[in-house]
């Protein structure tokens, strides 16, 4: 390996060659690439990913960089339609940094720091792409220009690390990806290509695409119908008690003890809800427009009452959605779920998220549905697990049409959503009570056979 600091030739360095300047540079070299390897392998190498947050070093930048083996793509610019694909996901607005060879595609210290380089040194000529990720493993990852030509693309299996940069460094918004290129004589190159998206939340969605592509096989249909495909989620609730003062609070998670929140009256809470996706391909949850609330189960939605929304957005994890709501309890019409209940009863509660998905024709509610005990606003308590209350969904949603319009980015249809765990819940309900009912008629021909 090259130490950058001391280059053996100046084009033998990514520190005094920036790559591309222009899509034309970009054009020649992918050109120059293509006359010598006109078709490709794809190694069946292991992918993985990660979203850095280690420390990156302060050292130059240590590559073995030819600007010349740069792009692995097709020999010539075609112009490709916009159109968006269920099947994969557009980045738009993305500046290209830049790309170089490197000797090692899994070395993580490395990447950053060429990323970090690149970034230092973008130039108003920096190129402006769209970078479009597939939903499975069998996709490809196209990059098109701001006029919509393909500049390049390559099997999703070729790439073999993911990078982000430091979220509390001026690379937050930058991301990177390596991935083998095999020459017709049979001799492998490892290139690194690093982008810079406008918001830091959009290198975060665009690795998590990676790993959502890395980790499926392909779209899971509904029945044997392509254009129906299920989803599944999860949602965490967290109910935390204002411990403190108005002016300095101090939010304490409330505990659970056998499935049953313990609750205090006339305290401050705060409601937190997590939504993570945990299959199908990556949805975009883009806003909460209401927190519901209400005492019971099985309730209808005028039952429930808005809460005052304190903050919503992606987390730390690119997806998990977070939203906060405030929830005074002292407000009359929440009266059941601040009065004390007797030691051998409880309360039913049930909370709700109205959320939009970007890739949906319309809004969707989750719900969730916990049992609680209420106590003394002075109450202790000691050693009970601090847990969130978890529930699953499935989203089944149905491709709108084969042709979609390019300026629209809804592509699916709500067709139905299930909350699985209130169905377990409900068929055991239900079980239980045709149980209680044939025991009585049981009971009485046991009766009549004995007589």
């Amino acid at each position: 390996m090259v130490n950058s600091d001391s280059p053996s030739s100046p084009l033998d360095s990514p520190l005094t060659t920036k790559f591309p300047l222009s899509v034309e540079n970009f054009q020649i070299l992918q050109q120059e690439l293509n006359d010598g390897a006109e078709s490709m392998a794809t190694p069946g190498t292991t992918t993985s990913s990660t979203c850095s947050d280690s420390a990156s070093s302060d050292s130059g930048t240590t590559s073995n960089a030819n600007s010349q083996n740069a792009i692995p793509s097709t020999p010539k610019k075609r112009r490709s339609s916009l159109k968006k694909d269920f099947r994969q996901t557009v980045f738009e607005n993305i500046h290209y940094l830049g790309c170089s060879k490197i000797d090692d595609p899994s070395n993580e210290a490395e990447m950053l720091r060429l990323m970090r380089f690149l970034d230092e040194q973008r130039t108003s000529a920096t190129v402006t792409v769209s970078l479009a990720v597939p939903h499975s493993a069998r996709g490809i990852v196209v990059l098109r220009d701001s006029s919509g030509g393909e500049l390049t693309s390559f099997p999703v299996q070729r790439i073999r690390f993911c990078v982000r940069g430091r979220l509390d460094s001026a690379q937050k918004h930058c991301f990177s990806i390596s991935f083998t290129h095999h020459g017709t004589d049979g001799e492998q190159t490892h290139q690194c290509h690093v982008f810079r998206s406008a918001q830091p939340d959009t290198a975060g969605r665009a690795l998590y695409c990676f790993s959502q592509a890395f980790s499926n096989s392909g779209p899971v249909c509904v029945d044997g119908n392509e254009k129906r495909m299920d989803f599944k989620f999860e949602a965490y609730l967290e109910i935390r008690e204002n411990e403190g003062s108005h002016t300095s609070p101090h939010w304490v998670l409330c505990p659970q003890q056998s499935n049953t929140l313990k609750l205090r009256r006339d305290r401050p809470k705060r409601l937190i809800v997590q939504l993570k996706q945990v299959s199908g391909p990556p949805l975009t949850v883009t806003k909460c427009f209401g927190m519901l609330l209400a005492a019971g189960r099985n309730l209808r939605h005028s039952d429930m009452q808005l809460l005052e929304l304190e903050s919503m957005g992606p987390g730390a994890n690119p997806s998990v959605y977070v939203i906060n709501a405030i929830w005074d309890p002292r407000v009359h019409i929440f009266d059941v779920l601040n009065t004390e209940t007797p030691r051998d009863s409880r309360v039913f509660l049930t909370v709700a998220a109205d959320v939009i998905i970007a890739e949906a024709g319309e809004p969707i509610r989750f719900r969730i549905e916990a049992k609680a005990r209420v106590f003394h606003r002075d109450e202790r308590f000691y050693k009970l697990p601090r847990v969130a209350v978890r529930e699953g969904y499935s989203l089944t949603l149905e491709v709108c049409a084969d042709e979609i319009d390019c300026e629209t980015s809804v592509l699916y249809a709500v067709t139905c959503a299930w909350n699985l765990n209130w169905n377990r819940k409900g068929v055991l309900r239900t079980f239980i009570e045709l149980w209680r009912a044939i025991i009585p008629f049981l009971v009485l021909g046991i009766d009549n056979r004995i007589r």
